[in-house]
């Protein structure tokens, strides 16, 4: 039988235990190159710190037992020593969330609320186009309640799903000074209405000629044509006579005949 060699902890993992990370450290590296400043407690990242990996992400702010945890500051390193913003606010266990800023290419950003680093919630997003959302984010799409304002200065207001416009909304047409009424389906007007805005004239490319009111052309005879058919309805029709003869009093017939038919045919009986 084979005698069991005693488990012998390597040196460095004793010398590590007995130096135990506390406090304010200065460059700590990992084998993965990554390079982190601050605080620490137990080994772990905790209080301030910067954390720079080796992909050049560079993140300051506050940790809590070796996550970013609290308000911090994500950016990118660039190779001229420049920084590049991308995200700027509250943290939860690693990930972006609660409120903050987060900023895109083409210098597009975002304002609001996120949850594991998407925007979701209430929140407004500038585009590079020039156009602007202000409303409700599901998942990083826009989805809810939202006023959507395009480069033109056209803008709708209205309910989203997926990104897309989707139920009830109202879409102002300033450049022509008409307004658009009704329901959506992913993205697409399928009963809607048109009708000019108190400033049509004062738009940048106003139609030609109003849109005319509808209006009906004689409300009395559609009023009495109604009236007359709701009335027919309600008037319940004569019952129906059933002649029965017969010698005998019938006491097979079922109480229903009596009640219904018999008081009328035969009177004498009762």
């Amino acid at each position: 039988m084979p005698f069991l060699k005693p488990y012998k902890e390597p040196r460095s993992r004793i010398l590590e235990g007995t130096t135990k990370k506390n406090g304010l450290r200065h460059s700590i590296f990992n084998i993965k190159g990554d390079k982190y400043i601050g605080e620490w407690k137990n080994n772990l990242r905790h209080g301030k710190g910067s954390y720079l990996s080796k992909k050049k992400r560079l993140y300051e702010g506050d940790w809590v037992n070796g996550l970013k945890h609290g308000y911090g500051v994500l950016s990118q390193v660039m190779e001229d020593g420049t920084f590049i913003l991308l995200y700027e606010g509250d943290w939860v266990k690693g990930k972006p969330e609660g409120v903050g800023r987060k900023h895109y290419p083409r210098e597009e950003y975002y304002e609001g609320h996120v949850k594991a680093g998407k925007r979701h919630g209430h929140g407004r997003m500038w585009y590079a186009d020039g156009s602007f959302y202000d409303g409700f984010w599901i998942d990083d799409m826009k989805d809810g309640l939202g006023l959507y304002v395009a480069s033109n200065g056209n803008r709708y207001e209205g309910h989203w799903r997926a990104d897309r416009k989707h139920g009830y909304g109202e879409y102002y047409h300033l450049d022509s000074g008409q307004m658009q009424f009704g329901l959506w389906n992913q993205g697409i007007a399928v009963c809607t209405n048109m009708r000019d805005i108190m400033f049509r004239q004062a738009s940048q490319q106003p139609t030609p000629y109003p849109i005319p009111e509808v209006e009906v052309l004689d409300p009395e005879l559609i009023y009495a044509i109604e009236y007359n058919r709701i009335a027919m309805e309600q008037v319940e029709p004569e019952p129906e006579v059933v002649e029965v003869f017969s010698d005998s009093p019938g006491p097979s017939l079922s109480p229903w005949f009596y009640v219904d038919c018999c008081d009328r045919a035969f009177p004498q009986r009762y």
